[in-house]
Parts: C-alpha cells; structure tokens; sequence
C-alpha cells in the first residue's frame, strides 16, 4: 500500500471508532429510556432517581462521543438524525436544529426530518419562530399527516392564535379522527373561548390516550383558562358548568380555584357525590385532611355503596399511630 493511502486509513480510523462509540452510547441511553419509562409504569418511584441519572449521564456521554468524532460534518443522514436525538436529550435544540438542517440539505425529501426540524426550532425560542413554521410547511407540502398539522397547531397555540391552531387541529382530525394530541388541542382551545363543559368531557374521553401530553396538556390548559377569565365573560350559573370548570382547573394544576369552582358546583347539585369525591380528593393534595374527610363522608351519604371512598374515610378517621 502506499505511504499516502497508509496515511488516510490511519486517520480515518479513530473517526470511523469514535462513531462506533457514540452509536454504543445512544443504544445505552435508549436503553435507560426505556427502563425508566418501564418503572414508571410499574409504580416503582424508588427506582426513578437513579435511572433519571443513568439517562442524562448516558445523553451527555453520547453527545460528548458524535461531537469528538465531528458527526455535525458527517455525510451520513442517519449519522445527523442519531446525532440530533442526544442533542435533543440535553436541550440543545439551537443544536440539534443547526445538525438536521443540514441533515436536510442533504435529504430534501425527507418529511419527517423536516418534521423533527421544525419542532427542534421551534424549541430554540421566538428567534427561530418563522423558519419552526416554513420546516413543518415543508414537511406537509412532501407528507400530509395528522402528527404536523398538529405540531403546528401546537406552534399556533403557544403563540396564542388559537384560531390558527384550531384549524390545523381540525385539519388533523380530518386526516386521523382518533389522534389524541389533536383532540386535546382543540378541547384546550374550546376551554379558552368558555365552552367548559365540551373541553372537560372532549377531554375525560381521551383517558389513558392523554396520559402522554399531560405536561404539554396542564401548562396550555392553565393559560387557556387564564385567557379566558381574562374575557370576563363569565359562563352560566350551573352545576354542569361548574363541575366542568372544576375538572379542567385540577387538570391545570390550579387546585384551590378548581375546589373553589367544585363547591359551587355541590352548592347546585348537592347530590352530585363525583363531585365530592372530586373536593375530597384535591383537599388532599392541598393538605387539609379534615376537609377531605368531609366532602367524602357527604359523598357516602349520597352514595353508600362506595367501598374504595369508605375505605379512604376509615383512613382519615383513624387515630395517627405512635410512629407518626
């Protein structure tokens, strides 16, 4: 061989090792990922902090690993994506934008990295607000799906124009009538313009399906009623409407309004024992036991036949013991 091409497979060696490395790094923190989403299905909070740490140590390991093998030059599209992802595990989104912006240079046909582009700017901040929107234009011009209509609809709602972001969560619902995020996008929007009652239940039908946007779900719910409330329009003096706006405040994670708005709700329909479960419930969490316990025996009253309640009352009834 000669000296000159001797020369080249020696240094390209260490590059082609280091990316070898960097990929090994990415498979253990998709691998940590997955078990720290498995124990959190399971329950076992114990486990949690040390596979949050087994996580993010592996994230930084990886994106220390593709920056030495300078993965932001590379060639290979499926280097820039893997490359991207643990950019995206640490927050560098200005990155991990700056990586797939190449990435589609390189693949311009590729709607879902002109998809995962426009997400990533749109994380960078309002700087990058105009290129977040022209990257998912793109990626519906070259694949019309339910997912970019509604990451732009999620792009629409977080600058507050809720009338653009309910056309692309409808646009969404046309295409996929089951999507989920879209469905919650618009029940968020129906909240903001006071139609409680249709956003509480569009929502409580989602169930478990709403179980993965319930970050994304309370910060927007919040504002969106914070929006509202600042219309002063105020909706009818119901049960129905104050049961609803009950649901969607304890969903926003605003738990003294959401009891606030539950009492009235009973002082309408005093027989609505849900709804006491519902005060009995939020007391807890704002540490009030002994309103707790009260809203709940109301709710017995109303309805005996309630053995998981029954059972939290003999709780809150019994004397602390001596540990305590």
């Amino acid at each position: 061989m000669r000296l000159w091409m001797l020369a080249g497979v020696l240094l390209a060696a260490p590059a082609m090792t280091s990316l070898d490395e960097a990929a090994s790094k990415l498979a253990a923190y998709r691998e940590a990922v997955s078990q720290r989403e498995a124990a959190m299905a399971q329950g076992a909070s114990d486990a949690l902090p040390a596979l949050e740490e087994a996580v993010d140590a592996a994230a930084r390991d990886a994106q220390a690993l593709y920056r030495a093998a300078r993965a932001d030059r590379a060639t290979d599209l499926s280097v820039l994506k893997d490359y991207a992802t643990v950019l995206r595990a640490t927050g560098d989104y200005d990155l991990s934008a700056e990586v797939l912006a190449r990435a589609v240079e390189l693949a311009p046909e590729d709607a879902a990295t002109w998809q995962q582009l426009g997400v990533d700017l749109g994380k960078v901040g309002p700087s990058k607000r105009r290129e977040a929107y022209a990257a998912l234009g793109k990626a519906l011009a070259l694949n019309t799906t339910a997912e970019t209509h509604f990451l732009r609809g999620q792009l629409y709602h977080d600058d507050r124009l809720y009338d653009l972001a309910r056309a692309e969560y409808e646009s969404a619902l046309a295409i996929d009538a089951a999507h989920a995020a879209s469905r919650l996008g618009l029940a968020i929007v129906e909240a903001r313009y006071g139609d409680v009652v249709a956003a509480a239940e569009a929502i409580d039908a989602l169930g478990i399906a709403a179980q993965p946007y319930d970050t994304w779900t309370r910060i927007t719910l919040r504002d969106a009623l914070y929006q509202y409330e600042r219309l002063l329009r105020p909706f009818d003096d119901t049960a129905d409407n104050h049961r609803a706006y009950a649901r969607l405040l304890y969903r926003a994670a605003r738990l003294t309004d959401a009891i606030l708005a539950a009492r009235r709700a009973v002082a309408l329909a005093p027989e609505d024992f849900d709804t006491w479960n519902l005060i009995g419930a939020m007391q807890l969490q704002v540490g009030t036991p002994s309103s707790a316990r009260e809203a709940y025996e109301q709710s017995l009253k109303i309805n005996p036949e309630q053995p998981q309640v029954r059972a939290i009352v003999g709780q809150l009834s019994a004397p602390p013991s001596a540990s305590e």
